[in-house]
């Protein structure tokens, strides 16, 4: 519970830019004792920002584009880094690549801008931004952009997702569990990531270890619904082994 609680704090901030302890506290019916502490668990993990009396976004989600993705003040940047450039690496010349949000995924678009023959397709504002210089045709899908995540969702993007045919689609994620699966922080996001994967010839989640074995709020599909996993070398052997098992080919990067 303590895990869907936090999850579900990470959507009301996403959606509002705020929360309150007491307001927080009445909606879960728990004590402000126990929400102080998950605020204090998010802080840690950096996701949120503790101010008196509640907790807002970080700064580097409030700024803009430029700055919500800034992989220098994110945590697990080496590692990030090196899962982006190993599935670049899997993109060949002539296919039509989908390219979700999130730092991990942004690399990726950095490590493809020298392609010659490649499509793009995109949800996110940032890699629209890191690909503008280049010659790649590159598309949004469009639809309703939330702000704080500087991404495009809602049925405009679930329309233009379907109108191409997709060969290689990287996804990021908010948690993953062998029991829940691949999870994300808002419905919305889950919505257009359960597409994406089912429209991709090949869909491959990148994300680095410290995502398994945490749920976030809304389930994209089981951890099968994926081709590949690209990984880091902080993945528990508990985990790769139930990746494996199912059939999922698990890369690794050191």
């Amino acid at each position: 519970m303590q895990e869907v609680r936090q999850a579900s704090i990470l959507n009301i901030l996403h959606e509002n830019g705020s929360v309150k302890i007491k307001d927080l506290a009445e909606r879960f019916n728990v004590s402000v004792v126990t929400i102080r502490r998950d605020l204090d668990e998010l802080a840690a993990d950096g996701l949120v920002t503790k101010v008196y009396g509640g907790a807002v976004m970080p700064q580097r989600y409030r700024a803009g584009c430029l700055q919500i993705l800034d992989v220098s003040a994110s945590s697990h940047r080496r590692e990030k880094t090196a899962i982006g450039a190993a599935a670049a690496a899997l993109v060949q010349e002539g296919e039509t690549v989908l390219l979700d949000i999130g730092e991990t995924v942004l690399e990726i678009a950095k490590n493809v801008r020298n392609y010659q023959n490649i499509t793009i397709l995109t949800p996110s504002v940032p890699v629209l931004t890191e690909l503008s210089s280049t010659n790649l045709p590159v598309y949004s899908l469009g639809g309703c952009m939330r702000n704080r995540e500087m991404a495009f969702y809602g049925s405009i993007a679930l329309y233009s997702l379907n109108q191409f045919c997709v060969d290689k689609a990287f996804i990021g994620c908010g948690g993953c569990t062998i029991d829940h699966g691949i999870t994300d922080y808002s419905s919305d996001s889950a919505e257009l990531h359960t597409a994406i994967v089912q429209r991709a010839k090949q869909s491959i989640l990148v994300t680095d270890s410290s995502k398994f074995g945490r749920d976030a709020f809304a389930v994209i599909g089981p951890i099968d619904c994926v081709d590949m996993i690209i990984t880091d070398s902080g993945i528990s052997p508990e985990y790769a082994d139930a990746i494996r098992s199912r059939g999922i080919e698990l890369k690794i990067v050191e």
